[in-house]
């Protein structure tokens, strides 16, 4: 059988490209690669030099001891110019300036507060002591109190009554406040009333009375008292108490002045007592005992005479006109001369008067004038009260 040449040549050429694909795969796959090294900067080394260069340089030629001088430690140098000044003067007649300055202050009359207060009451209680107004007697009865016959209660039935009584008992009277639209605009506040003062039959008074009426022992440390929140702690205008009251006795009548005394927001009345406990096997409660205590309570206020108040701080305001003198040199200070005469060298105070109902703290001081030695400082500080008048006058003589 022929063989064709051309089928030949392809089935070779197939072989070959086979072979050299073979080849390649493997020395593709065989071949191993190395990771290039870290770059490196190029440094170049050379010569290099350059000249240095050691001069002094003076100022000494510029010295020439007319003007330009040297420094005694002869690292420096100074100019000097030489010359008078012309003398220059001030005359004292622009020293000399006329103030006569006459201020005057005065408020616009306030209307006082149209207010009134008085007060007439009696207090009358009276403070059973049997609980439910009923006692068990030594038989072991139930009875009403008072009793219409007399009757015997054992000594623990009595000391267990008497143990828990610990009375205290308040009573409150608020007093009215004063409009506030009918307060000046210089009042802060009102802290209190005072008791106008006792005249005739207008009587202000505190007057108590405690009475045992029935209780077959002692009433103990029975105390009435008045105080106010007009300080802290309270103030106390009355305190009436006694160590004890024996039966069908009374404590009283107790009376204490309010006449002139101070009051708060309010008023109040404390009430208190306590009962004897017996020793004895039994205690006896009479027919028609009421075993109650009475406090009787009278307060009379007449009326009230003025307000303790707080006051606004004020300034006045009144201001002095600024001093020119008849120069442009600026003048910062001076001193006054002495032996200046009448009138000169003077602040005259006069006629200050305070009408307000109460005292009052005044102050006025005349900051820029320091006193010599052995004078005094231009300051008020007083205390104004009413229908007093004020004058002060300053001699300002060697004054700064």
């Amino acid at each position: 059988m022929k063989k064709n040449p051309t089928n030949i040549i392809l089935s070779f050429r197939k072989r070959i490209s086979k072979t050299l694909i073979a080849l390649f795969s493997f020395f593709t796959l065989s071949c191993d690669f190395q990771n290039p090294m870290a770059f490196e900067m190029p440094t170049w080394f050379f010569d290099l030099s350059f000249p240095l260069v050691q001069q002094k340089y003076s100022l000494e030629g510029m010295i020439d001891n007319k003007q330009i001088f040297s420094t005694p430690d002869s690292l420096g140098m100074q100019i000097m110019f030489e010359g008078a000044l012309p003398d220059t003067t001030i005359g004292a007649d622009i020293l000399e300036i006329e103030l006569n300055q006459n201020i005057e202050y005065s408020q616009a009359p306030v209307t006082a507060p149209n207010f009134s207060f008085s007060i007439d009451t009696s207090i009358n209680l009276a403070i059973p002591i049997a609980p439910g107004g009923k006692l068990t007697n030594d038989s072991g009865t139930v009875f009403s109190v008072p009793p219409s016959q007399t009757q015997s209660v054992t000594k623990d039935v009595w000391n267990t009554i008497a143990s828990a009584v610990d009375t205290t008992i308040e009573i409150t009277i608020d007093l009215p406040d004063i409009p506030a639209n009918q307060l000046p605009s210089f009042i802060q506040s009102i802290d209190g009333m005072v008791i106008q003062t006792d005249a005739g039959s207008s009587i202000s008074d505190f007057n108590t009375t405690i009475s045992n009426n029935g209780l077959p022992t002692n009433v103990t440390n029975p105390t009435v008292s008045l105080v106010t929140d007009i300080t802290s702690p309270p103030k106390t205008l009355a305190n009436h108490t006694q160590t004890s009251v024996v039966k069908d006795a009374s404590f009283g009548p107790e009376i204490t002045s309010l006449s002139q005394d101070s009051l708060g927001g309010a008023i109040r009345m404390s009430i208190g007592f306590g009962i004897e406990s017996t020793a004895n096997n039994a205690v006896t409660i009479s027919a028609g005992d009421s075993v109650q205590v009475n406090v009787a309570i009278r307060m009379r206020i007449a009326g009230l005479d003025s307000a303790i108040i707080q006051v606004k701080k004020t300034d006045l305001p009144i201001s002095l006109p600024k001093i020119n003198f008849p120069t442009d040199i600026e003048i910062y200070s001076g001193q006054l001369k002495t032996n200046s005469g009448f009138d000169v060298n003077e602040i005259n105070l006069t006629n200050i008067i305070s009408t307000y109902p109460l005292n009052v703290d005044f102050s006025m001081n005349f900051k820029n004038f320091l006193p010599p030695a052995g004078k005094d400082s231009t300051k008020i500080d007083t205390v104004l009260k009413k229908g007093m008048t004020l004058t002060k006058t300053f001699d300002l003589d060697g004054y700064s």
